[in-house]
């Protein structure tokens, strides 16, 4: 059964070979349980960990949502604002011509993590840079201070603002 087309490169998706390895059929089990928004900010995070000539694993991608999943206490907003912190810098470093090797452990989230509060996640994405918490218009702030710091481009979001936006719509309904 052809489940879709992939996004990138256009090749058919079969649903039935993705199910025959057990690892993607884990994986993918996985994922559906995450809300969008969390599985979205886990994805571009598992990018991290990809080495640079070869795809990650379906095994080792299944090993580290289990790490991430164990992360999270079940504060998947948290922890989504994080990794999507987490991304953003990484790939402001690379953007300034840093060299960034692929992870190998989830310390740097986890450091991440532990410095935002215990509050709505909307309030909490400037901790790690050692910012001001942002008061009424969250979002705004959060991605003004992100582009002063260089972290995004002016007029292109990034993946915490993304999530912060969408963390406040849920929040609004």
């Amino acid at each position: 059964m052809k489940l879709n087309r992939c996004p990138i490169c256009r090749c058919n998706i079969d649903i039935f070979a993705l199910a025959k390895d057990e690892a993607t059929s884990q994986l993918l089990a996985k994922l559906a349980k995450i809300d969008t928004l969390s599985g979205t900010s886990l994805m571009d995070y598992l990018t991290l960990f990809a080495p640079a000539k070869t795809a990650l694993t379906a095994n080792k991608a299944l090993r580290l949502v289990t790490e991430v999943e164990a992360l999270s206490g079940g504060d998947w907003g948290r922890l989504a604002v994080a990794m999507a912190t987490t991304v953003d810098i990484q790939r402001a470093k690379q953007q300034r011509g840093e060299t960034v090797k692929p992870f190998t452990t989830h310390n740097y989230l986890k450091k991440v993590f532990e410095q935002m509060p215990n509050e709505e996640p909307q309030r909490t994405a400037l901790a790690p840079l050692g910012g001001a918490l942002p008061s009424a218009n969250a979002t705004a702030t959060v991605f003004a201070d992100f582009s002063r710091a260089g972290l995004v481009a002016t007029g292109n979001k990034s993946k915490t603002a993304q999530t912060m936006d969408a963390i406040n719509a849920r929040k609004l309904k």
